[in-house]
Parts: C-alpha cells; structure tokens; sequence
C-alpha cells in the first residue's frame, strides 16, 4: 500500500500534479464572478489586488474575483 502511494505523483503529468498542489492558476481573465481554487497562500496573496484575492488558510484555497470582459450581467 505505501509503494502505491509513494508511486502516485509518478502518474500524474506535471500540470496535473502543479493543480494538486497549487502550482496552476487559471486564467482570470477569461472568469465571469467569483472563482474558487487549490493554492498556496503566497501563490494566492501575489495575485494582482484587481482579482481581489482572498487566502482561505483551513482548506488552502484562493477565492478570488475574475475579470472577464463578457459577462452577462444576471
């Protein structure tokens, strides 16, 4: 059981283990509303003060609000 634990981040590609750690940002730029991701709380709080970072430190998420310029006003 731990082998196959241990082995684990080896079937992962890059991306995908950056995700799971917080490495990824996605594109803000293209997000209409709040948006909710995996992140580390410097990774999150270097974010541009125009997205409104938040750090959430219990579940290591970012909460921030995307700038989407085609947004449909609800």
């Amino acid at each position: 059981m731990k082998k196959q634990i241990l082995n684990f981040g080896k079937a992962l590609n890059k991306a995908e283990q950056k995700e799971i750690i917080g490495g990824w940002i996605p594109d803000l730029s293209q997000i209409c509303g709040y948006y909710v991701f995996n992140s580390i709380e410097s990774q999150c709080l270097g974010l541009s003060l125009v997205y409104k970072p938040l750090w959430n430190p219990s579940n290591n998420t970012c909460s921030v609000l995307g700038g989407g310029t085609n947004c449909v006003e609800m």
